[in-house]
């Protein structure tokens, strides 16, 4: 059955591959997450300066 063997490894392959992609797309859904979280986020903050007062 070495066509087997083959398929079988094949499916190994695209596996491990696969599982790389969902360790990337995770690690991008924490640092998205993160944004938000962090203080001041993505929030745009007025600043005055009180020399032009």
């Amino acid at each position: 059955m070495p066509n087997l063997r083959g398929i079988v490894q094949q499916l190994k392959t695209e596996r491990d591959r696969a599982q790389k992609e969902v360790e990337r797309l995770n690690a991008a859904l924490m640092a998205l997450g993160n944004l938000g979280s962090r203080s001041g986020g993505l929030r745009r903050v007025r600043t005055v300066d009180y020399a032009q007062s």
